[in-house]
Order: structure tokens, then C-alpha cells, then sequence
């Protein structure tokens, strides 16, 4: 199916290894390529653009890079509590987080937008702001 006089478009289910969007006039045929790894998790994006976006993922199968052309992004992890501690970005731009019994009790950026931002526990171990 597709619109009237518009090109036909598919939708991106599972795990593609490829997407081409509807074509732009003038600009010829753009396709973005996606590589998977053996837990079919994103491994890899080669966009049109020639850049490369590669991915990366511990054990556990959770995301612990993103490295681009401009850069990287890391996640770490407690070891301890299994909980992501932070966003660490090689621009210096970082979040760390707090946790109390599991929940998320502050978070605190570092770089051009330093800030914190927390909230504390009702007695009854909901989280409050």
C-alpha cells in the first residue's frame, strides 16, 4: 500500500538490514545499512552520509557505547547494583546518577550546563520531587 501518486514506502519491522526511505526529488536513493550481533542487538548504522555509528554492549546485553564521527558516549554500570551510573560523553557533557534503594534519587550534569537535579523518598518509598 501506499499514497497516491507518492512512491511505495516500506516500514522498518524486525530486523532489517537496510532502510530506504521514500526517494527526495533530486536527491537519488539514500539507504541507511544495519548490522546486528548475535543477541540481535544493533551493532553497527552506515548511514548514507558515509559516517559510521557502531555500538556496543557488555555481557548483560546492555548499551555501553555509541561511538560517531563527532565522538563517543559511554554508560557505565555498577557492578554492585546492575544500575547505570551515568552518561559520559567525550565532549565533557556527563550525567551521574544517585540511587536510593533502587530508585533514582539524583542526577548531576557536568559540562557546558552544569546542574542537579534530585528528589528524595515518602516514607512509604515512593520517590518525591
Amino acid at each position: 500500500m501506499h499514497p497516491p501518486r507518492r512512491p511505495r514506502f516500506g516500514h522498518w519491522f524486525g530486523n532489517a538490514t537496510s532502510y530506504t526511505p521514500p526517494d527526495l526529488a533530486g536527491t537519488g536513493s539514500v539507504v541507511t545499512h544495519v548490522i546486528y550481533n548475535g543477541d540481535d542487538a544493533v551493532s553497527m548504522v552506515k548511514r548514507p552520509d558515509s559516517t559510521t555509528i557502531a555500538n556496543s554492549h557488555d555481557v548483560a546485553g546492555r548499551h555501553t557505547l555509541v561511538s560517531h564521527g563527532s565522538g563517543s558516549t559511554s554508560f557505565p554500570y555498577s557492578p554492585a547494583s546492575k544500575l547505570l551510573m551515568g552518561v559520559e560523553a567525550s565532549t565533557g557533557e556527563n550525567l551521574a546518577f544517585t540511587y536510593t534503594s533502587g530508585l533514582l534519587t539524583s542526577t548531576k550534569a557536568t559540562g557546558s550546563a552544569p546542574d542537579t537535579v534530585t528528589s528524595s523518598l515518602h516514607p512509604l518509598g515512593r520517590a518525591r520531587t
